[in-house]
């Protein structure tokens, strides 16, 4: 079983920011208005926006249980930022080069590239395509941190058993882990498992899932492995949006942290930015891995 640990995020000479909203539900390439936006608030952050490139650089490494390394994640993230006064418009164009490296030293690449832009009139595109108004003002409020997101072992008495076999299964660990409410795995008895997974989120901050989830009862296989590993991702992610939300509404000094808000925070050059850079990236992270977890369900 893998042990997924919580990002470590390296500064190397710059703050910047990348990522893909949670939102690819975006309605359409027209722009929405959105008037209940604190546009004072918004032109703030769009002062403290400066043109230039940025680069920062994050580490992320996947453990085993006993404490080897299954493989290790970097990712270079280069911010370039643009602005045209006259209009009032920040652009924020966000390039995600990410290599995997195995214990063998074998490695792969990925590029990611998404092009973010706002104006003072709040008016918020990604990739070319105006943000749902709905999905720009949803707000998010503090969060409880997880100190044990990953999996919980749970040990039964052997007194409760009845037969030798019985014995043998409850003095063993059973493990669960996962978010129950997004994707969930529990062992009732020895390599059996109760596993359950949304296909999405209902909102950005994973504040639950959205629709029916399905649910599946199997015994220990590679695919059930698998889904063990992406619910630890999705449950990593929880955790971090809730990291992230609280530094951010700390610095902000308010109670709660609109989705437009973390979007401007991206294109600053301010500590703020790698927050919103930390809380944006779990959102996608853990959208990703909860639909794949829930595909992967119909195959078990």
């Amino acid at each position: 079983m893998k042990k997924i640990l919580s990002a470590l995020i390296v500064m190397i000479l710059f703050t910047t920011i990348t990522l893909m909203p949670f939102s690819e539900v975006q309605a359409s390439s027209t722009a929405t208005n959105v008037s209940s936006v604190n546009l004072e608030e918004l032109s703030r952050i769009y002062e403290e926006t400066k043109a230039g490139t940025d680069i920062f650089e994050t580490t992320n490494e996947i453990k085993d249980l006993d404490g080897s390394t299954l493989e290790i994640i970097n990712s270079k993230i280069t911010k370039t930022v643009t602005k045209n006064d006259k209009k009032g418009k920040a652009t924020i164009i966000l390039l995600e080069e990410k290599t995997f490296t195995k214990p063998n030293g074998k490695e792969k690449t990925t590029t990611e590239k998404t092009k973010i832009s706002y104006n003072k009139n709040g008016e918020f595109y990604i990739n070319g395509r105006a943000i749902d108004l709905n999905v720009l003002t949803e707000k998010i409020y503090p969060q409880p941190i997880d100190t044990k997101i990953y999996e919980s072992l749970e040990v039964k008495p052997l007194e409760e058993a009845t037969t030798d076999m019985q014995a043998v299964l409850y003095s063993s660990y059973l493990s669960s882990g996962g978010v129950s409410w997004l994707t969930y795995y529990r062992e009732t008895s020895s390599n059996y498992y109760y596993l359950k997974a949304y296909k999405e989120p209902t909102n950005w901050a994973l504040d639950g899932g959205s629709g029916t989830p399905r649910v599946r009862y199997s015994y220990g296989s590679y695919k059930v492995t698998d889904f063990k590993n992406l619910a630890r991702v999705v449950a990593g992610a929880r955790n971090d949006i809730a990291i992230a939300t609280a530094s951010l509404l700390s610095s902000l000094g308010v109670a709660v942290l609109g989705w437009w808000t973390v979007i401007a925070l991206l294109g600053t050059g301010t500590a703020a930015a790698i927050s919103a850079y930390t809380l944006y990236s779990a959102s996608k992270t853990g959208k990703a891995a909860m639909k794949e977890a829930y595909y992967l369900l119909g195959g078990i």
